[in-house]
């Protein structure tokens, strides 16, 4: 009798182990994500680059087209939440695509204010050229 019961245990763990693997719900496992967001790198590079180049019109030009790209990049995680990797270089991008066209647009509005007062200096008879070599 002892010999059915040791035969009979390990096909009753087999069968158990078989139903519930026919039983599991592996739509509820979450996966690592493996892709990075599309645009999110280029966004971030861009809002960097806006930063470093001091030139007001390429920076400008650099950030707006780096926020846009940032902002495509986060609209896509909302679509598929969880599917990508990469929300913070989607999010570091757009910051730093802001802050350069906040940047971009103080350089453009002192350029502008600066040749507005030389052009008012000129028109008044103050001679530019030869206040600054009086100074020295």
């Amino acid at each position: 009798m002892e010999d059915n019961f040791l035969q009979e245990q390990p096909q009753n763990n087999y069968d158990n182990q078989v139903q519930s693997y026919e039983n599991a719900d592996y739509q509820n496992v979450q996966q690592e994500p493996t892709e990075t967001l599309p645009n999110a790198v280029a966004g971030m590079v861009l809002g960097i680059c806006s930063l470093v180049l001091g030139c007001p019109i390429v920076g400008l030009i650099l950030a707006i087209i780096g926020l846009s790209k940032s902002k495509k990049a986060l609209s896509t995680n909302e679509q598929y939440p969880g599917y990508y990797k990469g929300v913070g270089f989607a999010k570091a991008g757009k910051i730093t695509s802001i802050v350069g066209i906040v940047m971009g647009i103080f350089v453009i509005i002192f350029f502008v204010l600066y040749v507005a007062l030389i052009a008012y200096l000129i028109s008044e008879g103050y001679d530019v050229d030869d206040s600054i070599y009086e100074m020295y």
